[in-house]
Formats: C-alpha cells, sequence, structure tokens
C-alpha cells in the first residue's frame, strides 16, 4: 500500500482527510515543524501538506520543494486561494485538494496521483534494466580483458571474466564462471595466484608490463582489489604498441628530414605569395569587388592611386563613392543603367568607357569591364571588375589603334583569370588526386621510397581538402535550401550498409571495425541521399575520433517517437562543453583525430541540418575516454 504522510497544525482536519483515504494508502501525521525530519526519514511516496495557503505560503512553497525530490507532494487550498496554489504548482506540487473536501473528489485525485507514482517508477525501473544491459555489452566489447577472482579459504575461484579473456587464454572457453581456478586451469592459476593473493592481502593495486609466455603476447596487467576477497584484474595487449614503438624510432630520421624539405618548401611557397601579392599591388589595373548583400565596395591599392586617393584606404567603400567620381551626366546615366540592369537580372557583364574626376580635378578614362555572380534564383550577389585607365590611348587614339588588339587581349586574359578565380575549385582537386592515384599504382616503377611516401601524403592531402570542399560545398546548398527533399521508405539496414561501404577504407586503415546491427527487416522513412550522408558523415566522425584496433556499430530501435539510428564509438570520448558546442556553427570547431586526421567539422554541421529536413532529433551521449553515441530519432513516416 501506498505511505502518505500528512503534514497539518490541526490534528483533527488531518484525522478527517487521512480516515477518506486510509483505504487507499497508509497515513502518517506530523505538525509543521516536525514535518522536515519526517520527511527526511523516507519512505513516503505522496506528502499532502494541508495548511491554509494565504497565511502559510512561503512555509508551504519550502516543504514543496524539499518534499518533491522524493515523493508526489498534493496540497491543499480553496478556489480563492487559485493565484496561490498556481505558485505551489510551480514549485513542484503535483495535485490540489480543493477544500471543503468531497470524499469521492478526494479519493480520486490520491488514486490518480498513486498510479502517476506507480507508472513513474516502473518507468525508471525499465530504464535500470536496459542500462544494465547497456553496460554489460560495454564490458562485453572493451579491449581490455576483465577477470574477477574471488579469494576464500586460500585458494582463488573464477568469479566473472569478458570474453576478450575467454577468447585470449587457453582452455578458458567453456568454464564456467564460481570454478576453482587451480582444479580447473593450473596454468592459469599459476600464472597469477601470487599477485591475487598479494593484492587482496595488502589492499594495494599492482601493475606491470612483461611479455606473457601463455599466449606469447607483451601485456599489461593491472590488479586491484574492489572489496576483501574480490580482486579485479584487467588485461591489455600491448604486442602491437611496442612494434609501432620500434618502427617509430626506425622512421624517426626519416620524418626529420620530411620536415625539414616540408619547412624548404614552406619558405619557397610564402615567398611565392609575397611575390605575387606585390605582382597584384603594382599592376596597372585599378581592381575591385562589390558584395551586393552588404553593399560594399573593397578596391585594391592601383585603384585609389588610378584617382590620386592611394594615401586614403577609405576613399571606396560603398559604390556611392564611384559615382561621385563620375564626371558628367551621360557618363553617370551609363553607371546607372548597368547599376539598374544588375538588379533587375537584365545584365552579367559591362565593357564601358566612363570618364572619371581625380582628386584634384583632373579627368581620366576609364575602360570599366566587370562580371555579375548570381545565385540559383537569380540574384546578383556579388560584382567583380577592373579599372584600367585608357587617358592616354583616349588623348591618341589614332595613333594607337595598331594596339587596341594586343589590349583586346590582354583584357581577355584578365576576364580569363577572373573567370577561373570564381570557378568551382572541386576540379583542381580532381586532378590532383588522379594524377596522385597514378603514382601510387605505378609504387614498384618509381622505385622511390620518398616520393612514393611523399605522394602518399599529397593524396591523403588532397582527399582529405576535397572532402573538406565537398562538405562545404553541400553545407552552402543545404542553407540555401536548393538539395531536393525527396523522402520515401527505405530498407534501413541495406542503407547503412552502402554508407557504411564509403568508410570502409578509412576504417581498415586504423584497424577498426565497423557492424551493422540494423535488421534486415528494418524500414525507414526518409531521404535516401540524405540518410546516406548523415550515417557516413557520423561514422567518419566517430573513425576519426577512435583508435586503432576499435569498435563502431550501427543500430536500431523502435520508439513512440519512430525508429532511433544509434552510431556508437569506442573511442577518446568528450567532456559536456565540447559535446555542447558540436552542433553550434558558431561555436564549432574541429579537431585533430587519433592518427592525426585533419577536418573542418562541417560534416556535423550538414547532419543536423538533414535531420532538421526530416523533422528529426539528434541526440549526443559521451564520456572522456570511453567513447561516444548518437542517438538521431526519424519520426514515422516523416
Amino acid at each position: 500500500m501506498t505511505n502518505t504522510l500528512i503534514i497539518s497544525d490541526d490534528s483533527a482536519k488531518a484525522s478527517i482527510l487521512g480516515k477518506i483515504i486510509e483505504g487507499i494508502a497508509s497515513v502518517s501525521y506530523c505538525g509543521v515543524d516536525e514535518s522536515a525530519a519526517k520527511i527526511s526519514e523516507g519512505g513516503f511516496d505522496i506528502v499532502i501538506i494541508y495548511l491554509p495557503l494565504t497565511e502559510n505560503i512561503d512555509r508551504v512553497l519550502q516543504l514543496i520543494v524539499f518534499a518533491k525530490t522524493q515523493s508526489s507532494v498534493i496540497i491543499t487550498g480553496t478556489l480563492d486561494e487559485t493565484d496561490l496554489v498556481y505558485r505551489c504548482f510551480d514549485n513542484g506540487a503535483t495535485e490540489v485538494l480543493i477544500t471543503p473536501f468531497s470524499e469521492g473528489l478526494v479519493k480520486l485525485r490520491v488514486t490518480g496521483v498513486i498510479k502517476k507514482r506507480i507508472a513513474t517508477l516502473q518507468t525508471t525501473a525499465n530504464e535500470l534494466k536496459a542500462e544494465r544491459g547497456k553496460y554489460r555489452m560495454l564490458f562485453e566489447n572493451m579491449n581490455s580483458g576483465f577477470t574477477l577472482f574471488r579469494v576464500q579459504d586460500n585458494k582463488i575461484f573464477l568469479e566473472n571474466a569478458n570474453s576478450k579473456v575467454l577468447e585470449s587464454f587457453p582452455k578458458t572457453r567453456g568454464v564456467k564462471f564460481g570454478c576453482d581456478l587451480g582444479a580447473t586451469l593450473p596454468k592459469f592459476y599459476e600464472a597469477f595466484a601470487d599477485d591475487v593473493f598479494k593484492v587482496n592481502n595488502t589492499g594495494e593495486s599492482l601493475r606491470y608490463e612483461k611479455n606473457f609466455d601463455l599466449i606469447n603476447r607483451y601485456m599489461s596487467f593491472n590488479f586491484y582489489r574492489s572489496e576483501p576477497g574480490y580482486v579485479a584484474m584487467l588485461a591489455q595487449d600491448l604486442t602491437e604498441k611496442r612494434l609501432a614503438e620500434k618502427r617509430t624510432v626506425e622512421l624517426s630520421y626519416q620524418i626529420k628530414k620530411q620536415f625539414k624539405d616540408l619547412d624548404n618548401k614552406a619558405y619557397e611557397l610564402d615567398k611565392a605569395k609575397k611575390q605575387l601579392e606585390l605582382f597584384l599591388e603594382g599592376s596597372n589595373d585599378g581592381t575591385w569587388n562589390f558584395d551586393v548583400a552588404d553593399n560594399k565596395l573593397t578596391v585594391n591599392l592601383q585603384y585609389r592611386r588610378q584617382l590620386g586617393y592611394e594615401d586614403d584606404e577609405n576613399a571606396f567603400v560603398k559604390p556611392s563613392d564611384f559615382v561621385n567620381v563620375i564626371s558628367d551626366d551621360e557618363n553617370k546615366q551609363k553607371f546607372q543603367t548597368f547599376y539598374d540592369g544588375v538588379k533587375e537580372g537584365k545584365i552579367d557583364m559591362i565593357n564601358e568607357e566612363l570618364k572619371v574626376r581625380c582628386k584634384d580635378g583632373t579627368e581620366k578614362w576609364m575602360l570599366v569591364k566587370c562580371v555579375v555572380k548570381r545565385d540559383e534564383n537569380g540574384r546578383a550577389i556579388r560584382v567583380a571588375g577592373v579599372n584600367t585607365d585608357i587617358s592616354e590611348r583616349k588623348a591618341y587614339e589614332e595613333t594607337l589603334n595598331h594596339k587596341s588588339e594586343e589590349l583586346q587581349k590582354a583584357n581577355d586574359t584578365k576576364n580569363m583569370f577572373i573567370s577561373i578565380i570564381a570557378h568551382d575549385l572541386r576540379n583542381p582537386f580532381n586532378a590532383i588526386i588522379g594524377l596522385t592515384e597514378i603514382l601510387r599504382k605505378r609504387e614498384a616503377v618509381i622505385n622511390d621510397p620518398k616520393a612514393n611516401e611523399l605522394s602518399g601524403v599529397i593524396l591523403q592531402s588532397a582527399k582529405t581538402t576535397y572532402d573538406m570542399l565537398n562538405n562545404l560545398l553541400l553545407w552552402c546548398r543545404s542553407q540555401q535550401n536548393t538539395i531536393a527533399f525527396e523522402p520515401e521508405e527505405l530498407n534501413l539496414h541495406y542503407t547503412v550498409d552502402e554508407a557504411l561501404s564509403e568508410v570502409k577504407g578509412q576504417a581498415q586503415k586504423k584497424h577498426i571495425m565497423l557492424i551493422n546491427r540494423t535488421s534486415t527487416s528494418d524500414t525507414i522513412w526518409a531521404d535516401a541521399q540524405m540518410l546516406q550522408t548523415i550515417i557516413r558523415n557520423i561514422t567518419v566522425n566517430s573513425v576519426k575520433y577512435t583508435n586503432e584496433g576499435g569498435l563502431i556499430t550501427v543500430a536500431a530501435e523502435w520508439s513512440p517517437d519512430g525508429i532511433d539510428v544509434i552510431v556508437e564509438d569506442n573511442g577518446v570520448g568528450m567532456n559536456q562543453e565540447t559535446v555542447d558546442k558540436l552542433l553550434v556553427v558558431s561555436r564549432n570547431r574541429s579537431t585533430v583525430g587519433t592518427a592525426g586526421e585533419q577536418g573542418s567539422g562541417m560534416g556535423l554541421l550538414i547532419c543536423k541540418e538533414f535531420i532538421g529536413r526530416h523533422h528529426g532529433k539528434i541526440k549526443i551521449e559521451s564520456e572522456v575516454g570511453k567513447g561516444t553515441k548518437f542517438i538521431i530519432t526519424f519520426p514515422h513516416n516523416g
């Protein structure tokens, strides 16, 4: 029966209320002064605060806050105390009994609270059961071997062990837990008995590394006493780590030399960059860029120098600044016609000669060339151009006509240069990747370890940058809402298989296992391309932050809200501060992966966008050193 505590300084009234509910609850009583101590004793499912609200509202609110952590709280009140009742609800009260009492209504209200209490406790029990299953799964899939020994009567018993131990040590598979270790597994007993007895007797932890001849591996062992009579052992295989350390030492000299070569190349690149900047600033042409959305004009030094404003960096910051230097109404009308045509979508480029007035009052002729960049809807977003001083050409046009073809070729070259800059950046990366892949395939022919290794570095860098560029372009398209959304009923298992196949190569490099635990009968209502992108990007992120030999699983669970697609790894994990920043554009910052992988952080932001298009939700659970779980909920039928 539900335990109920009635708090009241009027024992007679409290007794009346208690008799009403004593058939459905076990009732206890106490005054206000003893209430805190009584509640602290615990064991009450319901606390009824039977006090006049008007005279005792502050004390009632305090009692609600104190009691609600372990009990459901019911208050009493009159119809005239509605505002105070709402304050009680805001503080955590569960129900209100209106006085004077109606016996049937009181029983109904209290019964309702009892049922809610029972439902809450049942939900909690189910959650605990589910958590226990999760921890068991983690226990079985942890990288380290775990063994629990029980010491009793100078004997050691095998109390428990995970699959890592049972699969690694000879003759342990099929052994029943609770067996006498010395009698059942004598070699196992001989290897660890002294350490187990020592830790159990002293209570001090023990750790060491050694070549473990029993399984011919180099191992680390950690022993600690969880409680008297119970000793736990964590065993980890360090063989590959030792081999890797040896390889690292052997390659140290080569790496140092490569760094020196990279430093030299960085110096040459910086030198080339400065030369290019000097070339642009020393050019005879003034270049400019107009951002339509921000109404901002950006010009180079030569642009200002042409008009005598080389010492004034703020001379040309908006289009009106250029209009003000146009010398006559005819030329101003040319510029206005062009500006209107750009906004209306009628003009995409200009090649006009305009007369302008310099700072000192003299006039020059400028050949103004520009192109218009538009978005998918045809709106002008950027105008870029070059101003060429053609004053001498205009003055001596007859004598310089033979030079016009050369000038036109030069201007065509500039236009081609501008077009290349504005063009899609992906084509050069495709060429680099293709060429380096050819080099990699011809390693045996080239027979130059350094060249082969550098080609591998270039290929990986190009692929990484290409992936970052693709993510950036995909992000921009998603922000502009230009990606078609075509949901349909999909087989989740096969869709996950396709997504994981694209990540398989990266995972294999780190010896990470990818497991698709979805059922072949699982279906989901989603856009196929978006769903594959979500699973692929999250799995790529998991691979990046999972150590060598790790595990990444993709599973599905049905819930009332829809279907949960769960991507879980046993990688390095994150603290809560990092989790909170992960899906925020202004705060997301990519960090280096466990193998030095680079990234832009755009992949997860794209996932968030695509999940939003499905009206879904994403939840991230992570713990430093244990791994991360991404839970994506897709609603039923979209």
